[in-house]
């Protein structure tokens, strides 16, 4: 099941990857037409930079939200057994690091404290 969802996560890294590597090309070729076209290198940079921005904030896949996907995809194929046990040990798991936290800043404190 790891494996399953370590390639889904490859998959979608290469796919982004090859459309990055894409964009990088066509990039390339708008401004050699430019270039032959004339026009000034700075300002061919500018407006192919400007349309690519624009394109690679809506193409670019969110990562963590792939990587919450994949959490709770993993939490829909466990059993109803080992996905109880999974939410007690993760219920656990914040329970000790508030804990911990808490213990931390108290001891912060008392540092503190003494010093002054």
């Amino acid at each position: 099941m790891i494996l399953r969802i370590y390639l889904l996560v490859e998959g979608v890294i290469d796919r982004t990857v090859a459309t990055i590597a894409t964009k990088k090309k066509q990039k390339y070729h708008d401004e050699l037409k430019l270039e032959l076209q004339g026009a000034q290198y700075p300002l061919a940079i500018s407006k192919v930079d400007k349309q690519l921005s624009d394109e690679d904030y809506f193409d670019l896949p969110d990562y963590q939200q792939i990587a919450e996907d994949n959490a709770n995809l993993s939490m829909v194929l466990m059993p109803r057994k080992k996905r109880g046990l999974y939410k007690a040990m993760k219920i656990c798991q914040r329970r000790n690091k508030d804990r911990n936290k808490l213990l931390e800043d108290r001891k912060s404190k008392l540092e503190e404290s003494h010093k002054s």
